[in-house]
This record gives structure tokens, C-alpha cells and sequence, in this order.
């Protein structure tokens, strides 16, 4: 696990976060083929300093009159964010990434 935080891979010492910034969610515009209950997001990840674009589908896990809670599972190729190989040659490819998020309304 260490050698994954090290400089040849994901650099945490230097870059300790991976973001995703939502830039839209709408449940009337569903990805092709999801079901009822899903919503579109548009947002950008940026990791290890790389930011990407990024469609993905949400699935509306609970929501209420000023929260709602997203499951999603989407998936990444590393090389879009500057991994290829490291020295133990573990990463190369694509990843899935699993996230549960809860959005909450702010009072004005």
C-alpha cells in the first residue's frame, strides 16, 4: 500500500486528494439504458493534479425534502490521469471507482 502512495504512483505526499466537482445532475436526462430512479451527472475528476470530464449515472439511494444520497459505480483509465506502469507494475488500465454521496440543501 505504501509503494501506492509513492511518487511513481498515486503521489499522496504531494497530491493527497482526488476531487470530483459536480457541474450538472438532472434525473430528466438519463444516461442511455439506466433505470428509473438514476440521475445524470456532468462533473469534472481531477487526480494527481490531471482533471478530466466526466458523464456518469447515479442511482438515487434516499431522498428527502432537502437531502438526497447518490450510489454510483463508474470506471477510469489511469493513463488519462498520468499512471501508466509503476515499478511493481500493479497499475495499467482502467479502475472502478464505487462512491456513495449525500447532498444536502443549505438554509439561505
Amino acid at each position: 500500500m505504501q509503494h501506492l502512495r509513492s511518487d511513481d504512483s498515486f503521489s499522496a505526499e504531494q497530491l493527497p486528494f482526488t476531487q470530483f466537482d459536480v457541474i450538472s445532475a438532472d434525473a430528466a436526462r438519463k444516461l442511455p439504458g439506466t433505470l428509473p430512479g438514476t440521475v445524470r451527472i456532468e462533473g469534472r475528476l481531477t487526480a494527481r493534479d490531471t482533471t478530466r470530464p466526466i458523464a456518469l449515472s447515479a442511482e438515487v439511494a434516499a431522498d428527502g425534502a432537502d437531502s438526497a444520497t447518490l450510489t454510483t459505480r463508474f470506471t477510469v483509465d489511469h493513463a488519462d490521469f498520468g499512471l501508466s506502469w509503476n515499478q511493481s507494475r500493479m497499475l495499467r488500465g482502467f479502475a472502478t471507482v464505487t462512491a456513495t454521496s449525500r447532498f444536502t440543501r443549505l438554509a439561505a
